[in-house]
């Protein structure tokens, strides 16, 4: 589970890795929210998490792979 201190709001962040061919690799990824969390914060956002699992799994995480192969 994914939870801020002091901010109400608790989310289940779940990547699954399978196999898809030789040397392929499909990842599925979810976050689900179980517990609405606080609309104090622009952080706290919707689209603020959109945001910033788009650029984690499909910028910084493809470079990294990408860098890493060989």
């Amino acid at each position: 589970s994914w939870k801020y201190p002091d901010y109400a709001g608790t989310s289940i962040v779940t990547f699954e890795l399978s196999k898809t061919g030789i040397n392929k690799t499909h990842l599925s990824f979810s976050h689900t929210c179980t517990e609405i969390f606080s609309k104090q914060k622009a952080f706290l956002s919707h689209q603020y998490y959109i945001d910033q699992w788009n650029e984690k799994i499909n910028i910084a995480l493809k470079e990294y792979v990408e860098s890493h192969m060989e």
